[in-house]
């Protein structure tokens, strides 16, 4: 009887341990609730932690890839996004280009005139007559005063001439929609000097901006972009053509 006793203890005592190893196992992998035990014995319980275990893996791993499949979904046309509208805000010259780098031609294509941007006392542009070295015409800057920023824009002006240099637009960098357009019409030694706002009123909005877009589409007509918000929209452009077949009575109408 004493035997027996002790023989069950000592196998009380084998099973026991080992229950409270596999507890001790079990609580690194996953916590059922407190009905699993009671319901499911200690091998059924450490298949089932280990099924647990496998599944939670996996369960990890989807969650990962579903995450990373969502990110690229959405990240992609976000940044998309991003670019088209800046595009349609009227950002000149391409975002992909360095913003202060002079654009277009300073010197006309027969050589005969120039653009010069002048610092003092104010920031402005003069159209020099190389030959004579005089100005035939001058405009001041969107930001004439003298300081290190506002001579960095001016110098990022475009100049655009159309190819028997009888007229040239000055398109003033984009900052913050800030700026203008100009053209001038070179006319038996004379300068005329108009402003593309005034061709082609912007509507009152939140922000607008007239641009060189796409430029000269044959030697009288050229190809510009209006880009605006208005209050509470989305940016939206757009496209217009001034022909100076007339230099004296430019015709603009809407790009087909």
């Amino acid at each position: 009887m004493g035997s027996k006793r002790l023989g069950s203890e000592r196998l009380w005592d084998k099973w026991g341990w080992t229950n409270r190893r596999l507890q001790f196992c079990r609580r690194g992998i996953v916590r059922p609730g407190p009905k699993q035990f009671r319901k499911l014995g200690w091998k059924q319980r450490v298949w089932a932690d280990l099924h647990r275990q496998q599944r939670n893996r996996l369960e990890k791993g989807h969650a990962v890839n579903f995450s990373r499949i969502v990110m690229n979904n959405l990240l992609v046309p976000i940044v998309a996004l991003y670019l088209f509208a800046a595009c349609l805000f009227a950002q000149n010259p391409p975002l992909t280009a360095d913003p202060y780098t002079p654009r277009g031609r300073t010197r006309s294509p027969d050589g005969h005139y120039e653009w010069r941007v002048r610092k003092a006392p104010t920031i402005r542009y003069e159209l020099i007559d190389i030959a004579t070295e005089n100005a035939i015409a001058t405009v001041n800057a969107y930001y004439p005063d003298p300081d290190e920023m506002n001579i960095r824009y001016a110098n990022a002006a475009g100049f655009y001439w159309n190819p028997d240099c009888s007229v040239v637009a000055l398109d003033e960098l984009n900052r913050r929609r800030a700026g203008y357009l100009y053209f001038f019409a070179l006319q038996g030694g004379r300068v005329t000097v108009r402003r593309a706002d005034r061709l082609t009123p912007i509507p009152k909005t939140e922000e607008g901006r007239l641009v060189v877009d796409p430029g000269w589409i044959s030697p009288t007509k050229i190809g510009i972009r209006l880009a605006a918000q208005y209050a509470g929209s989305v940016p939206t452009s757009k496209f217009y053509v001034i022909d100076f077949s007339n230099p004296d009575v430019p015709q603009v109408q809407p790009a087909k």
